[in-house]
């Protein structure tokens, strides 16, 4: 069974006032896909991933970084999660030959008080499963 692949970032001076800034500076240098179709998604999550995001809000690329950041930084607690759900290019392997495909990744900004898996993470990436990075 193929494992997610994370990369999770724990930074100095972080909090609920420099969450905004940094998930928008992660979101802004990401390599969003030129190849998807579909729109990205910010989604805003109080307290835990169970509970129901209190904001959902579609993005077409290219994103505007000024309105994302505005609407990442007007729901910046200490107990919430940003979401940013989008795509990114990826050589992937469909049996007989590599192509450059759009994959599903999700950028994560984590509030101090928002409830983990990982203790003291601050942002993370999640690039889905390793299966999409290695032929069988």
């Amino acid at each position: 069974m193929p494992d997610r692949l994370y990369l999770s970032y724990t930074l100095a001076n972080f909090g609920p006032m420099s969450m905004a800034d940094h998930f928008a500076v992660l979101v802004s240098q990401f390599p969003v896909s030129r190849l998807a179709k579909g729109e990205s998604v910010l989604r805003v999550y109080p307290l835990s991933f169970d509970q129901t995001p209190i904001l959902e809000r579609p993005f077409l690329a290219p994103v505007d970084d000024e309105a994302f950041h505005e609407a990442a930084r007007e729901f910046a607690r200490d107990d919430h999660a940003l979401e940013f759900e989008t795509f990114w290019d990826l050589w992937q392997h469909d049996g007989t030959d590599w192509h450059v495909l759009p994959s599903r990744v999700r950028l994560i900004g984590y509030g101090p008080e928002f409830e983990t898996t990982e203790a003291g993470e601050h942002l993370a990436i999640e690039f889905g499963l390793e299966a999409q990075f290695l032929p069988d």
